[in-house]
C-alpha cells in the first residue's frame, strides 16, 4: 500500500485550472518525505510525464529529488519542445550558455515569455538584453511593456525591474499603433545604447 505521501505527491500532479493560472507547482514537501524505493517509482512518473507532455513542473520536482537519473532528465530537458519547459531547465541546471539559449527562445515564444523575463534578470548578458530589445517590439502586447520595463533594468536605467516611475513609457509599448510602438522603440534603443 502506498504511503500518504506517495499519495498526496502523485494527487499534486493533477493540476487543474486553478493551480495552472496561480502558478502552482507538485507537493515537494510530499515528495521529499517519500521513502527510496516509492522515489523511483516516482522518478520513474516523472521522467515519463516530462517526456509527454512534459510540465516546468516536472522539471522542478525531479531537481528536488536530486538523484542522477533524474539531474540528466533535468539536463536533457534544456531541449524540450515547450519554453517554459526548457526555461525552467536551464535555470536549475545551471549551465550559463544554456540559460542564454533558454531566455532568449523563450522571449520570442509566446508561452514562455513571462519564465524567460524572470530569469533574464539573473542572466543579463548582451544577447539577452538584444532579445529584450526585439521582445519590446515584436512580443504580444504584454511581453513587449515588460520586455522594455527589464531591459531599462538591465542597462541601469531604471531602479527595479519594473519601475513604476517609467510606467507611462513602458504603456507606450502596449499601443496597437506601428507609429507609437516605433516611436517607443526608438527611444527605449536610445535610453539603453542598443
Amino acid at each position: 500500500m502506498p504511503s500518504p505521501a506517495y499519495t498526496a505527491f502523485l494527487d499534486s500532479m493533477k493540476i487543474g485550472y486553478e493551480q495552472w493560472h496561480d502558478g502552482t507547482g507538485y507537493d515537494l514537501d510530499a515528495l521529499l518525505q517519500i521513502d527510496a524505493e516509492e522515489r523511483e517509482a516516482i522518478e520513474t512518473v516523472l521522467v515519463q510525464h516530462l517526456n509527454s507532455p512534459g510540465d516546468w513542473r516536472d522539471v522542478e520536482a525531479l531537481h528536488a529529488l536530486g538523484t542522477p537519473r533524474a539531474a540528466e532528465a533535468v539536463s536533457a530537458a534544456r531541449t524540450h519542445p515547450l519554453a517554459e519547459v526548457r526555461t525552467h531547465a536551464a535555470r536549475l541546471a545551471g549551465n550559463q550558455g544554456a540559460r542564454e539559449a533558454a531566455i532568449i527562445s523563450g522571449l520570442a515564444s509566446d508561452s514562455g515569455w513571462s519564465q524567460a523575463l524572470d530569469l533574464a534578470e539573473q542572466c543579463p548578458t548582451p544577447a539577452v538584453k538584444q532579445a529584450l530589445l526585439d521582445c519590446a517590439r515584436k512580443g504580444p502586447s504584454e511581453a513587449r511593456v515588460n520586455a522594455a520595463a527589464m531591459l531599462l533594468y538591465l542597462c541601469g536605467q531604471a531602479a527595479e525591474a519594473f519601475d513604476w516611475a517609467q510606467r507611462p513609457f513602458f504603456l507606450r509599448f502596449a499601443s496597437d499603433d506601428p507609429a507609437e510602438l516605433h516611436a517607443a522603440w526608438g527611444e527605449l534603443r536610445q535610453r539603453t545604447g542598443l
